[in-house]
């Protein structure tokens, strides 16, 4: 059971196949052209990675993030059908087929886990000596208040660290989908204010996959029930490849 706002009764909650037992995936073509926010490549940005990849050498990520970094809530994660991974590992299969590289995935992710906790794991992530990081953190951390000043300010913190072992490695911050606007935890106004601060840090090998403009938009028209897979703040098989069309988009 979650908290609800304003006094409403509380919202389902199941951190379990619950939701994806009464989901049902449909494929189907659209007639119209998205027209919503999209990200834009960062093909610049991520110049050496695009270049590594393109030259197919073997090519390592490591992931850094909570709950949604892990996977949480995609149907692998309950070992049901049709088993599909999260993100991270939908990112790693993508690059692999696509540019038939072999591409080694080492996720150092934790449920609960805000950009703090990060900057402790950061030198452990450089060690990997990775070629592209993926940081993603920012509901737990809204969830408990922290200053957008203080988010982003971790998030440096963590790219300093890896880079003080891995000077080459490049870095797409992910700006965290927005929790159920019926949760009394989710706090949109916070989200917005990170997804800025981010933004202020993206540059050369620092790209921003801006998951919190994308979902705000196609919040307009579909319902938070269709994306999460536990009610609250995880994304279900859908909402996870969502994610990682987006930060595919910043690569291609």
């Amino acid at each position: 059971i979650g908290i609800a706002v304003g006094g409403k009764t509380s919202l389902l909650f199941h951190e379990g196949p619950a939701f994806q037992a009464v989901e049902a995936a449909v494929s189907y073509e659209h007639k119209k052209v998205w027209e919503g926010y999209a990200p834009p490549s960062a093909a610049v940005a991520l110049a050496r990675t695009r270049a590594r990849l393109k030259a197919r050498q073997p090519f390592k990520i490591v992931v850094l993030g909570d709950s949604i970094g892990t996977g949480a809530s995609a149907s692998q994660s309950f070992c049901k059908p049709p088993f599909q991974p999260g993100f991270a590992e939908l990112v790693a299969n993508a690059l692999r087929l696509k540019y038939r590289v072999p591409v080694t995935l080492k996720n150092l992710s934790i449920g609960g886990k805000t950009a703090s906790w990060g900057v402790t794991e950061a030198s452990r992530a450089g060690e990997e000596h990775p070629d592209l990081v993926l940081i993603e953190f920012g509901m737990n951390d809204a969830s408990l208040g922290a200053s957008a000043e203080d988010f982003s300010g971790d998030f440096d913190k963590i790219m300093a660290a890896v880079r003080a072992s891995s000077p080459d490695t490049d870095f797409i911050l992910v700006a965290t989908w927005p929790g159920n606007p019926e949760w009394a935890h989710s706090d949109w106004p916070r989200y917005e204010q990170y997804r800025q601060a981010l933004s202020k840090l993206t540059g050369p090998g620092v790209a921003m996959a801006d998951m919190t403009s994308l979902f705000e938009e196609i919040l307009k028209t579909k319902k938070f029930d269709d994306l999460t897979g536990n009610g609250l703040n995880h994304p279900n098989d859908f909402g996870h490849m969502i994610y990682a069309q987006a930060i595919l988009l910043l690569i291609k």
